[in-house]
């Protein structure tokens, strides 16, 4: 079933401190349920409900939470309490998955009662610190022997994933403080109650793409000088943002990294626009450059960039250096001398994967003309690069191979004439041209060959 999702925003400013505050709506869904925020058909239950930092989009004060009532009559419970509480699942893997709850938990204790449809808004007795980063778990305990019947129903909307738990008895009361030893009933649901929190922003979230560490670690920094702070999770619009990238070993980050905004958000300035137009939006993604800066400690990648008024998602892109040890290069046979450069055809492998000459990587060849070995200060080498615009690849590696002499044949030699008896030895020039067509050459004594002469006195054939 498809999630609908969405996030309405109505500014709140406080008549006299000026602090503005936001409604964050999770869920558009028109069903009803009649199992949330509490069990209206049961005696006694507790309920879990998540939601997600990327839904909520912001850090901050929670000061009160409302939930959609679908029925028109009025009702009262009587001992209805809350928890909220930070948690890092996003779902309910089974409905024993429930998450430990204690009293420090607790934000509100006291009667819910709608009176009508529409929202019906708890203000906590204790403001919860949202961090913006983890999820947030909203469990509801009724503790208390009755309820109203099913027709008194709350607004649902359906997730893809199990992120709402209901434990409940006519007549085990669960102990909210030890839910998993609970032996009453309990179900797992993909839809949750729709809720508003009123929250007052700390700052916009600073998040992680599911990739962005898949070959590294990022951290954050926020703000310059002396009141920077690292290891940031939050930052406000307009703050300095520097994302330094630690890569492992055999990897070194691309070129730039790509924020995502998400969640966007408008303050009071932004919403009292002189055309009156609504100022919500998401802003598109965009790459920031990666500096690199060589240091004492080594080498340093960051990226620079101002927080957007939104959360930010970062992507980085790690590209694999060819010099790594998963990266090998078959032995090249040995070559024989031709007087045109030699480029022969290498393999290179990413474990037991063939990489693809022109998309992995290209290959440049230096001293591949004449003869030369693996063990001299310049031998013929073949160097491999990465293909122009390689996602995958960077850095590079080489192999040396053997360029041999070439045998000397009679066929290359041009016939001697006759010679006439001298009483001296006799020792003609040779000509000697090695190739075809444009790429013959003559070959120069001393420089390419030696020659030795015998029977070069007597007549006779020498």
């Amino acid at each position: 079933m498809k999630k609908k999702i969405f996030s309405l925003l109505v500014l709140l400013v406080a008549a006299v401190s000026g602090v503005w505050a936001d409604e964050v709506i999770i869920g558009e869904g028109t069903g009803t349920t009649y199992y949330f925020p509490n069990d209206n058909y049961f005696n006694y239950s507790a309920t879990q409900q998540i939601y997600t930092a990327e839904e909520i989009g912001m850090g901050g004060t929670i000061t009160a939470i409302s939930f959609y009532y679908n029925y028109g009559a009025a009702y009262t419970t009587s001992n209805f309490q809350m928890f909220l509480k930070h948690v890092t699942k996003s779902f309910f893997e089974s409905q024993y998955e429930v998450e430990s709850i204690s009293a420090s938990d607790k934000v509100f204790e006291g009667t819910f009662a709608p009176q009508a449809a529409g929202w019906v808004t708890i203000t906590l007795d204790t403001p919860f610190e949202y961090n913006g980063t983890d999820n947030l778990l909203v469990c509801c305990y009724d503790p208390v022997s009755g309820y109203p019947g099913t027709s008194y129903t709350f607004r649902q909307t359906s997730t893809a994933n199990y992120q709402a738990l209901r434990y409940y008895s006519d007549s085990a009361v669960p102990d909210v403080y030890n839910l998993s030893s609970y032996n009453g009933s309990k179900t797992r649901y993909n839809y949750r109650g729709n809720i508003k929190l009123d929250i007052s922003p700390s700052g916009f979230a600073l998040t992680k793409d599911a990739d962005a560490e898949a070959h590294g670690t990022i951290s954050f920094t926020v703000g310059e000088g002396e009141e920077a702070v690292e290891n940031a999770t939050t930052a406000k619009a307009g703050d300095v943002v520097t994302v330094t990238i630690t890569p492992e070993e055999d990897y070194v980050p691309g070129s730039t990294i790509t924020v995502q905004p998400y969640g966007e958000i408008k303050n009071a300035m932004a919403r009292r626009n002189i055309a009156g137009q609504s100022s919500i939006g998401i802003a598109q993604p965009f790459e920031v450059p990666i500096n690199i800066t060589e240091t004492e400690g080594g080498t340093l990648f960051t990226a620079t960039f101002t927080m957007p008024e939104a959360n930010a998602k970062i992507s980085v892109p790690y590209l694999k250096l060819l010099s790594s040890d998963d990266i090998t290069i078959e032995a090249i046979p040995d070559q024989t001398y031709t007087g045109q450069a030699i480029e022969p055809t290498i393999t290179v492998k990413d474990g037991s994967t063939v990489l693809v000459k022109g998309t992995d990587y290209d290959v440049l060849y230096f001293s591949n003309t004449n003869v030369g070995q693996t063990t001299d200060d310049n031998p013929p080498v073949a160097v491999i690069t990465p293909a122009e615009g390689s996602e995958k690849y960077a850095g590079g590696n080489l192999i040396k191979f053997n360029i041999l002499p070439a045998t000397i044949t009679d066929e290359m030699i041009t016939e001697i004439g006759d010679q006439t008896y001298t009483t001296n030895p006799i020792e003609p020039d040779l000509t000697i041209t090695f190739g075809e067509g444009e790429n013959a050459m003559t070959l120069t004594k001393g420089t390419d060959f030696t020659v030795e002469y015998s029977n070069n006195v007597n007549v006779g054939v020498g």
